[in-house]
């Protein structure tokens, strides 16, 4: 009996521990329920895992420059929905609607990009990102 309550305890245990990452992993707390818009030059995109990312400059209302972080879905998901490593061009001005980190971070996490006024499709055969 003592070698059963051991033997689940531990496993209980490991769980705990293997998981701790993945929490520690979408810790940041999003205010998803402001959309904020976004307009920029893309200085960098990476199409690499665990969510593609994009670098943007946007010149605030003041004409000073910030350098925003984009975290975008997966891109096992946005491959399947046609994109790949050239998707998005360095130069290219883009806007990108999501919501900001709360904290006040320059980061955005992105739900939609317009690239010349058109909408570039992120949604895997229609399933909303």
């Amino acid at each position: 009996m003592k070698s059963r309550l051991f033997v689940g305890l531990l496993m209980v245990a490991s769980f705990l521990m293997i998981s701790a990452p993945l929490f520690a992993h979408h810790s940041i707390n999003w205010a998803e329920r402001e959309a904020t818009t976004l307009t920029g030059k893309l200085v960098e995109f990476k199409f690499i895992n665990p969510h593609v990312m994009l670098y943007i400059e946007v010149t605030d209302e003041r004409g000073t420059i910030q350098k925003w972080t984009i975290e975008g879905t997966g891109p096992a998901r946005l491959r399947r929905a046609g994109w790949d490593n050239d998707t998005l061009k360095a130069g290219t001005v883009i806007s990108v609607v999501g919501g900001r980190a709360r904290d006040g971070r320059l980061l955005l996490n992105a739900r939609k990009f317009i690239v010349n006024g058109k909408e570039i499709n992120s949604e895997e055969r229609g399933a909303p990102y």
